[in-house]
């Protein structure tokens, strides 16, 4: 899979971690005595959105003709982690949204008055989400990694072809000068 489509299945991914904030704040403001976890758990799904954007900005930079990613930053190792994140957001969205409809607010409607989730529910889907952030931060350190490496490896071509142009100058110098030398005879 080339850099171009997996950065567009992290905006999916981006896109669907907006979907999950929404629905948490929405349900938010209907719910009395909403726990402290649930903004930690929107937090969370904040930070990991902006390390997709950041990731999904660093793929879509990869597309020219010369990559910067290193070798080990590949479709192998992300796709999966994304498929993961985008199953695990999709499955708390529709639990969200599942407690948000009218017919069930209606017949619990003594449930929608607090949060959905027990203390340790709401830790463990804050854990998940730190867990594909640190995952994906690592992959767009790599990246930065490689974007530096490819960046110090065309200074380090500069300064050799400069190195090169100032000998050659300075052997055309000490050509020229023998070259005068001659003709005047003193060589």
């Amino acid at each position: 899979m080339d850099p171009f489509t997996l950065a567009v299945n992290l905006m999916t991914v981006v896109q669907l971690a907006t979907k999950v904030i929404s629905s948490t704040t929405a349900y938010g403001k209907n719910v009395q005595d909403l726990p402290d976890e649930v903004q930690v758990l929107v937090s969370e799904i904040s930070l990991l959105s902006g390390v997709l954007n950041q990731l999904g900005s660093l793929l879509h930079s990869a597309t020219d003709k010369e990559s910067v990613l290193p070798v080990t930053f590949s479709a192998d190792v992300l796709q999966p982690a994304m498929n993961e994140c985008q199953k695990q957001l999709e499955t708390l969205h529709t639990f969200l949204e599942k407690g948000r409809r009218r017919r069930t607010r209606i017949k619990n409607l003594g449930r929608r008055l607090k949060w959905p989730m027990k203390g340790q529910e709401t830790r463990e889907w804050i854990a998940r989400m730190e867990r594909f952030k640190g995952s994906f931060s690592l992959a767009l350190q790599s990246g930065n990694l490689g974007a530096q490496q490819k960046i110090c490896g065309e200074m380090e071509e500069i300064k050799v072809a400069q190195e090169a142009d100032r000998v050659e100058k300075k052997l055309e110098g000490k050509s020229e000068f023998c070259s005068k030398r001659l003709r005047k005879g003193d060589c």
